[in-house]
């Protein structure tokens, strides 16, 4: 038996794209926000953000559970 388990591509590539850091305008975009809010957001400590060779990146899935914690969920009326 192989010690490797075989992925598809398309695993690979989703494995591939969660794992990658995101620039800047790339978070900016995602979180349509402008980059004046994207930077108060930092400064304040707001977001999770890392800051490499003096240039601000973002781990997807670090913003996907940033978002899902500031989420408001409203009770529905009876």
């Amino acid at each position: 038996t192989s010690k490797y388990q075989i992925v598809s591509k398309n695993d690979r590539l989703e494995r591939t794209m969660t794992d990658k850091l995101m620039l800047f305008k790339e978070a900016q975009k995602y979180l349509n926000v402008s980059r004046t809010t994207l930077y108060n957001l930092i400064k304040a400590k707001n977001i999770p953000a890392i800051k490499l060779g003096g240039q601000w990146r973002f781990r997807r899935e670090r913003l996907v559970k940033w978002l899902d914690s500031k989420e408001i969920l409203r009770k529905k009326s009876k």
